[in-house]
């Protein structure tokens, strides 16, 4: 009697030494599969959300609202802007130091800046990036000394599409885009612009 015990025995003594690498891989591989899982959650969530962000329109829409646009002006200080101010309707003139079209639009807002009528409006000249405005405000007189932000809070930037550049957007005074013009102000920009301000604009420069 004591053989079979003896086999029985050795018998469960070897489906143990068998089964224990087994339960360590199957935990290895439930690991794996909650940390593979994991990750493809994240990139799941994170897919959604590059689909969100590209669903959007790239620019402001006409007759969208606006409030306030918050930043860094050329000296480092926050800045809070109204972009809805009673009696007066706010043109938003939006650059880039490094963008070559703005440069070769300049002359059409320094004239707009020159003639438009500043109890009508008001106007104020946002960076896309702070880089290099101190040097372009030198160089064009015309928008020294006006309120600008230099520096757009990265929300801001987000909610008010401030990437491309140059543009040119009129907000009414009530905080409702009315006008937007993307580009450099010529041909038929230029002519709706003319008519919207009545005045006339020299147009898009060459830049020497």
């Amino acid at each position: 009697m004591s053989e079979p015990r003896s086999k029985t025995g050795r018998f469960w003594s070897r489906s143990w030494t068998i089964a224990a690498p087994v339960g360590v891989v199957l935990v290895i591989l439930v690991l794996a599969l909650v940390t593979s899982n994991a990750a493809l959650l994240r990139q799941n969530r994170a897919l959604k959300q590059s689909l969100k962000v590209r669903s959007e329109p790239a620019y402001l829409a006409l007759g969208q609202p606006v409030s306030t646009l918050r930043g860094l002006d050329l000296r480092g200080e926050e800045q809070n802007l109204e972009l809805a101010v009673e009696s007066q309707k706010t043109v938003l003139l939006i650059f880039q130091p490094t963008c070559q079209w703005c440069r070769r639009n300049m002359d059409n807002w320094s004239t707009l800046l020159d003639q438009a009528d500043h109890e009508s409006y008001r106007f104020l000249a946002i960076s896309t990036r702070p880089e290099g405005v101190a040097d372009y405000v030198d160089q064009y007189q015309a928008m020294s000394g006006m309120p600008m932000i230099v520096d757009p809070h990265l929300d801001d930037r987000l909610r008010y599409r401030l990437f491309d550049t140059p543009q040119t957007i009129v907000i009414d005074s009530n905080g409702v885009v009315e006008k937007i013009w993307l580009g450099a102000l010529g041909g038929r920009l230029q002519q709706d612009v003319e008519s919207y301000f009545d005045l006339a604009l020299p147009g898009v420069s060459n830049l020497s």
